[in-house]
Parts: structure tokens; C-alpha cells; sequence
């Protein structure tokens, strides 16, 4: 619909409450908004996870900077315009 009205889209929690982040994958260090303890991934979850890891350490970036990339290029569907919320990231220098 969004195509065929020339409509762009605004995907709302594309990093899934930072769980694409990848902070879940392992121990979590810093307070988050969701309780850590209760994230329960599925198996196809954890793949997603796995592959978007992967890219990450491929081309040298986030795994935030990857899933939003994945959405900004769905643009042949419709104008995308990625939101998020505040994050820190640490910048190694």
C-alpha cells in the first residue's frame, strides 16, 4: 500500500528492545529495559542473531548499524526511514 501511494514507512522497534544489538548473546553487564533473565530466544531467533554477527564482523560495524542497514535497503518496497531510541555504543579507538 505504502508503494503503491507513494507513502514512505516508519518501522517502529527494528532492533527488537536492543535484542539486534546483540547485548543478549552473552552476559549482560549494563541495565537495559528489559529484564535480561526473561529474554527467551527462539532457535530461529538465535540464526538471525548468529548471521547478523557475522555481516557485522565482515564488513567492520555494529549489529545496529546492520539490522538498520537491512530495513534502509528495503526501499524497492517502499521509502523506508528507519527510527530507534537512544543507545551508547563504545567506540574503540
Amino acid at each position: 500500500m505504502a508503494r503503491h501511494w507513494e507513502m514512505a514507512v516508519l518501522p517502529w522497534g527494528l532492533l527488537d528492545a536492543g535484542i539486534l544489538t546483540g547485548k543478549f548473546m552473552g552476559a549482560v553487564k549494563d541495565a537495559t529495559r528489559i529484564d535480561p533473565e526473561k529474554v527467551n530466544l527462539s532457535d530461529r531467533a538465535l540464526r538471525v542473531l548468529q548471521e547478523v554477527q557475522k555481516v557485522a564482523h565482515e564488513v567492520g560495524c555494529s549489529m545496529s548499524q546492520v539490522a538498520i542497514n537491512w530495513i534502509r535497503q528495503q526501499g524497492p518496497k517502499a521509502q523506508m526511514i528507519p527510527s530507534w531510541g537512544a543507545q551508547q555504543e563504545t567506540v574503540k579507538g
